[in-house]
């Protein structure tokens, strides 16, 4: 029903501010790396590209620290989609009359972190009944 819209830029920065602006918003420079403990600096990573292109969440999940990675980047990122969901869930709808049906309020758990939202998980027989639209 609904469309999904990203645009993406990178700028070419030095090192020294690359470590400045990771200090002031680190979730600009490298989304979620902050909230898994990757905190490495510009010099740090240029250094380690190689051995990081090479690595695979395959070796991360059986690594030590892979389990306690894998929940935080999970409830970081639960964290982060949430605020969009609840803000499309709770805004006004198109003025076009084709406008989908607007979802109820997301339902969180006891931590805050739930992604799960009424009316995603068990869709009623009416809408399953419809068939898949694609763009």
């Amino acid at each position: 029903h609904g469309k999904v819209r990203e645009r993406c830029w990178s700028h070419v920065i030095s090192a020294e501010e690359y470590d400045a602006q990771r200090m002031a918003d680190p979730s600009s420079c490298r989304p979620f790396c902050a909230e898994v403990g990757d905190l490495r600096t510009a010099r740090q990573l240029i250094n380690d590209k190689h051995t990081d292109t090479a690595y695979t969440l395959a070796q991360l999940r059986r690594s030590d620290r892979g389990g306690d990675t894998f929940r935080n980047l999970t409830a970081a990122m639960r964290r982060t989609f949430l605020q969009h969901v609840t803000r499309a869930a709770t805004s006004p709808p198109p003025l076009s009359s084709t406008a989908p049906p607007r979802l109820p309020p997301p339902v969180m758990d006891a931590g805050g972190v739930s992604g799960s939202v009424r009316g995603l998980d068990a869709p009623d027989a009416a809408e399953s009944s419809k068939p898949n639209e694609t763009e």
